[in-house]
C-alpha cells in the first residue's frame, strides 16, 4: 500500500494550491484578453470595409449626379421639342393649305439645329414668311441651315436677320418666304 505522507507545512500547500488556480486564472484572462484583441480588430476592420464602401458609393453618386447634370439640358430639349409639335400643329391648323410647306421647310433642318420657335404670317404677294428662332453650336451650322432651306422647293426666299452666341450656343432669326403652295 502506498501512503503518502507530506511533510510540508499546511499553510505551505494552500500556498501552492492558491498559485495553481491563481495561474489557471491568469491563463483564462490571457485567453479572455487574447479574444477581445482579436474581436476589437474584426470589429475595426469591418468599420474600415464599411467606411470604404460608403466612400465608393459617394463616389458613384456624385458620378450619377454630374451625369444627371449634364442630361438636363437633352430633358430640357426633348420637352421644348414636344411644345414645338404642339406650336406647327397649331399653325398648320391655322392654315392647312401651307401645311405641308411648312412641314418640309421644318424638316430640313440640319442635324445640330433645333427649332426653338417659329411664327407665321401673311406676306404682301399672296406667299408666307415664316419666323424661326433657331439654335446651333457653330456659327458653320447657320450656314449650313441656309444652304439646306435654300434647296426647299417651296423657299423662295431664306435669310438669317440676327445670330448670338452663349453658353447655350448659337442662337439665330430665320426669315424664310414661302411660295404660294400648288394646288
Amino acid at each position: 500500500m502506498n501512503n503518502f505522507v507530506s511533510l510540508l507545512p499546511l499553510e505551505y500547500r494552500k500556498n501552492l494550491q492558491k498559485g495553481v488556480r491563481l495561474r489557471r486564472i491568469r491563463w483564462v484572462m490571457l485567453f479572455l484578453t487574447i479574444l477581445t484583441v482579436v474581436a476589437a480588430a474584426c470589429a475595426t476592420m469591418m468599420r474600415f470595409s464599411a467606411h470604404q464602401a460608403v466612400l465608393a458609393l459617394r463616389e458613384e453618386n456624385q458620378q450619377m449626379q454630374q451625369q444627371v447634370l449634364m442630361l438636363a439640358p437633352y430633358e430640357t430639349t426633348a420637352k421644348e421639342s414636344g411644345a414645338l409639335k404642339l406650336l406647327i400643329a397649331s399653325v398648320q391648323a391655322l392654315d392647312p393649305g401651307w401645311s405641308s410647306s411648312i412641314h418640309n421647310v421644318a424638316g430640313a433642318l440640319p442635324a445640330g439645329v433645333w427649332l426653338e420657335s417659329l411664327s407665321t404670317n401673311a406676306a404682301d404677294d399672296g406667299g408666307r414668311i415664316l419666323s424661326f428662332e433657331c439654335g446651333c453650336t457653330t456659327y458653320d451650322d447657320i450656314g449650313r441651315t441656309l444652304a439646306a432651306l435654300a434647296s426647299v422647293a417651296d423657299v423662295f426666299d431664306v435669310r438669317c436677320d440676327s445670330s448670338s452666341q452663349s453658353n447655350a450656343g448659337v442662337r439665330f432669326h430665320l426669315a424664310i418666304a414661302l411660295t404660294e403652295p400648288k394646288q
